[in-house]
């Protein structure tokens, strides 16, 4: 007979622990070094995980041992400004020996509430200089940079630190200010220092470029300098238009970026502009972009730009006023509404599988909100944004316009989107969505996913029908937080099925969970 083993003796358990072939606990813990996503940063509040490296190391003996000797796990540098340990960062820079690095700086949130940029206060010069002497030294290493920070002089500051390093391995620079408070408006850069490009003394060969609100050099010839033509991920903007490019200067940088496939960006003015050369991007597939009130400048973009692979567009915009739908359609902005024949060859927003937009104005007459969907026959994923405020009934008027009304043209499909599997509501009035997922399942195209954040007053019955007749019934919980740049990540979580990590991981993305519905049952 075997001698029985006590399982809660701490010899027993690490004997188990040592039992696992070092190959196989090698695997694990690089795994989790390369999923640890940081869901839980918090800019705004500095709230931040803590490195899945240290907690591997601080376990037994025996896994530190084995820890030390993968400078691979050690490649993931996280700084934040209130938690600076010097020790750490040292640690992790010997430890990760000649390995690439990917290094993440959270100067936020701000020490004292008084610290504005420019005063006297604000003297972040110091320690972010002791921070990045440490960093420079392995600059030849740095794979990525991401920071953010809420002081803008202390993110302007780096950029100028940036300008004579020599980076050959750096494919992902991420610089951006946040505001500390709510509509802060004091930010005026060129009173006290020039623009400035980064790492422009020797270059750099970037494939993901993010600046928001860095007070950057745009009439530089930036792509020369950062080598764009390998760029595949380009985010530009933010709340400050005056330190944003303007449009002929945004296309003056898309110019050297040929193989680009995802885009954010924006408008400064809606001033009328003039663009001597549209620009092709035949890679882009993700488009988002920032539109508050400036159709003017919307519809020079589009009318500028050819994106044939194009298939994910997001419009940032505070109402969807009819000159925007006329610009989204390729129609002149003044036009009143006329019946309008679908175009001969694919428009934009025909090539368009998932789309992010307020709910259409209800001032638009019937004929001109139908002949706006109506052009968007491969749209799967559709993320409706209604504004109670401004449109009460925006949201009713949209879903009811979608199940109970034909297009208007007869040569087009005999339902509005056809191809529609996925949709995601904000603020839903109770008995809105019920009626909605009836009418496209009675017209034959029934709807699979939904995604809302629900109102505490909707009913359970309701809730219950829901779970029923469809196949993910979801929560968008932080879905306005994570509302930049994800519907590519939406389109992708349309076909994803339940219960699998690349579901969880956009899950994580677009800011939502998968509550119920019939794919839970069939997994059960």
């Amino acid at each position: 007979m075997s001698t029985p083993v006590d399982v809660d003796n701490p010899a027993t358990k690490r004997c188990y622990i040592r039992a696992v072939p070092t190959e196989v606990l090698c695997e694990i813990f690089r795994t989790a070094q390369h999923t640890q996503r940081f869901p839980r940063i918090d800019d705004l509040n500095g709230r931040y995980p803590f490195l899945v490296q240290i907690s591997i190391s601080h376990v037994c003996r025996h896994w530190r041992d084995i820890s030390l000797q993968l400078p691979d796990l050690w490649t993931t540098l996280l700084i934040v400004r209130d938690r600076i340990h010097f020790d750490f960062l040292d640690a992790f820079l010997q430890r990760s020996q000649s390995q690439p690095l990917d290094i993440i700086v959270r100067w936020c949130p701000r020490r004292y509430e008084d610290e504005v940029m420019g005063t006297p206060e604000a003297s972040f010069a110091v320690p972010v200089l002791s921070v990045l002497s440490m960093l420079i030294t392995h600059s030849p290493r740095w794979r990525s940079l991401d920071l953010i920070a809420d002081t803008g002089d202390a993110v302007n500051f780096v950029l100028e630190q940036l300008r004579p390093l020599r980076v050959p391995l750096l494919r992902r620079l991420g610089l951006q200010y946040i505001t500390a408070v709510p509509h802060e408006t004091r930010y005026e850069p060129w009173q006290n220092m020039d623009p400035g490009v980064p790492f422009d003394l020797f270059g750099a060969q970037l494939e993901e470029l993010s600046i928001g609100a860095a007070y950057v050099d745009w009439d530089y010839p930036i792509s020369d300098a950062l080598g764009l033509t390998g760029l595949k991920s380009l985010t530009l903007g933010n709340t400050f238009t005056e330190v944003n490019p303007t449009i002929p200067q945004l296309f003056t940088i898309l110019s050297g970026c040929p193989n680009l496939t995802t885009l954010v960006c924006g408008a400064v003015d809606d001033e009328p502009i003039q663009l001597s050369i549209p620009i092709e991007l035949g890679a882009l597939q993700s488009l988002e972009f920032t539109s508050k009130d400036t159709p003017v400048q919307l519809f020079t973009f589009l009318q500028n730009l050819s994106a044939p692979m194009l298939r994910s567009f997001s419009l940032k915009s505070d109402v969807l006023s009819g000159k925007t739908v006329n610009a989204l359609m390729g129609r002149e902005l003044d036009l009143e509404w006329t019946p309008t024949p679908l175009p001969t060859a694919p428009s934009f927003l025909q090539r368009i599988c998932a789309l992010r937009i307020r709910t259409p104005m209800t001032y638009l007459t019937e004929q001109w909100r139908l002949a706006f969907y109506e052009r968007m026959q491969d749209v799967r994923v559709l993320i409706l944004e209604s504004t109670p405020d401004a449109d009460p009934d925006g949201l009713k008027t949209a879903l009811s316009d979608l199940v109970n009304v034909a297009p208007p043209n007869s040569a087009s499909p005999a339902a509005l989107l056809p191809n529609l599997t996925t949709l995601v509501v904000t603020a839903p009035e109770p008995g809105l969505l019920r009626p909605f997922v009836e009418g496209r399942k009675n017209a034959g195209l029934p709807l699979k996913r939904l995604f809302s954040d629900f109102a505490a007053d909707i009913s359970r019955p309701e809730v219950g029908w829901l779970e029923k007749n469809l196949e993910v019934l979801g929560i968008t919980e932080r879905f306005r937080a994570k509302g930049d740049g994800n519907v590519e990540a939406w389109l992708a979580l349309d076909a994803e099925p339940v219960g699998t990590v690349r579901a969880r991981e956009l899950c994580t993305d677009v800011g939502c969970l998968f509550r119920s519905g019939r794919a839970f049952s069939l997994r059960a």
